[in-house]
């Protein structure tokens, strides 16, 4: 598949997910289409972050193993317990996860803002969720990729071995979006890392 068709599709299936985005009457706001072309093809750079399994915190290096992965970031803007709550509806991509042989990484990071960090952890270890969640409690990632758009609707992606950016939106809130999603990923796999 080449990458000006991905962008057609994405930029489709985002505006069903968020057509809402760009209606705030000023006009001076980008499209989902512009946004979506200025993020896809862009080197995601990573931050050391916390992660956290089962209330247990650890340091992660993150593994050069990874052909693709998908990374959710859930912002303080976002009712973060309610996230913690909802957690299960990733069952299926976690599972597919686990079936990739270590070529498939579901990357979830949390930033919260620093009152509500605590409640954050509680809700996690309460939820017995079985899958690292990482925390950025400096909110790097947006700082260092000034090219994500804060809108919390551009926060989940899919990134190349490299970290580029190749698909935008997400695969469980939109469940037209989960078959290329899943033809993405394997797409990835099939070419190394790369498409």
């Amino acid at each position: 598949m080449r990458l000006p068709k991905i962008i057609l599709y994405t930029a489709v299936l985002m505006s069903m997910l968020c057509s809402c985005v760009n209606r705030n009457g000023a006009g001076n706001s980008p499209s989902i289409a512009e946004s979506i072309t200025g993020m896809i093809g862009k080197q995601v750079r990573i931050p050391a972050l916390t992660s956290t399994f089962l209330g247990r915190d650890s340091a992660t290096a993150h593994q050069d193993s990874i052909l693709v992965r998908l990374i959710v970031y859930y912002d303080s803007t976002s009712c973060q317990t309610c996230r913690v709550n909802n957690l299960y509806e990733w069952s299926e991509i976690i599972s597919l996860e686990k079936s990739s042989g270590g070529e498939f990484e579901l990357m979830m990071i949390f930033a919260p803002a620093e009152e509500d960090e605590v409640n954050l952890r509680r809700a996690l270890a309460r939820s017995r969720f079985l899958h690292p969640v990482y925390f950025d409690l400096e909110r790097k990632l947006l700082k260092d990729n000034p090219f994500i758009p804060s809108h919390q609707a551009y926060h989940t992606f899919l990134t190349d071995k490299d970290g580029r950016i190749i698909l935008v939106g997400d695969p469980i809130l939109n469940p037209n979006l989960y078959p290329l999603f899943l033809e993405m990923v394997n797409t990835v796999v099939e070419h190394g890392g790369s498409i």
